[in-house]
């Protein structure tokens, strides 16, 4: 979440963006962590970090390395509470499952076929062949869910010992539109649990809803100021 930016105002911890004409813009960032819940509008915030120049670093900062301070923060200050840690496709990189799991915690973190090619290169010979995947169809109201799923499998074949369960699904609208959401887990995937590991998985949206449309149009002019 960038929350300053000028082309004449900076300090030692802006990160800069340098744009073809030479201007630079000087940005500060903040990575938050929040507490959501599917069946929950409040949110609520746990912690931050912030995006910002690294002493002794002449590379920006990044989301990734923010997002690795932060997780590590969490550990220490909600050491008693049993996190589960959700989040999108930028953040379902082998290292940052490591550490996740290193802190004893469980995770639901989106992926892409852009991104993720092996899992979906899996999904896409286990629906030809019909071996080791998983089917459950789902109804809620006038939507239809079809979930295909595995588990214990490599997040990619550069990292092999990496293990993850994969979990697709598509949803139908009464007019028969369908769309796609897929995550990786380190929660056991079945029918019994497909649908609630679905729910927490998108409920990462209530951040954007929540928190961000707040904050731009509910009187406090984020993106003005």
């Amino acid at each position: 979440m960038e929350h300053f930016s000028s082309k004449h105002v900076h300090c030692p911890s802006c990160l800069t963006r340098k744009h073809k004409d030479g201007q630079i813009t000087y940005t500060h960032s903040m990575l938050c962590a929040l507490l959501v819940h599917p069946n929950e509008s409040e949110v609520f915030v746990l912690g931050t970090e912030p995006i910002q120049q690294q002493d002794g670093c002449e590379k920006n900062d990044c989301e990734r390395n923010a997002s690795k301070r932060l997780v590590s923060w969490l550990s220490v200050n909600y050491i008693t509470e049993r996190l589960l840690l959700v989040d999108d496709a930028l953040y379902s990189a082998a290292p940052n499952i490591e550490q996740i799991r290193a802190k004893n915690r469980d995770f639901i973190l989106g992926i892409k076929p852009t991104s993720h090619q092996y899992l979906f290169r899996l999904l896409a010979i286990r629906r030809l062949t019909g071996k080791l995947l998983h089917t459950h169809v789902y109804k809620q109201g006038k939507e239809r869910y079809r979930f295909r799923f595995f588990n214990d499998e490599s997040i990619n074949g550069s990292n092999p010992s990496v293990k993850v369960n994969f979990l697709h699904c598509e949803q139908t609208n009464p007019t028969g539109k369908v769309a796609t959401f897929s995550w990786v887990t380190s929660l056991l995937l079945s029918s019994a649990t497909v649908v609630a590991i679905m729910k927490a998985g998108r409920a990462r949206w209530k951040i954007e809803n929540e928190t961000f449309n707040t904050l731009k149009n509910q009187g406090y002019h984020f993106a003005h100021n």
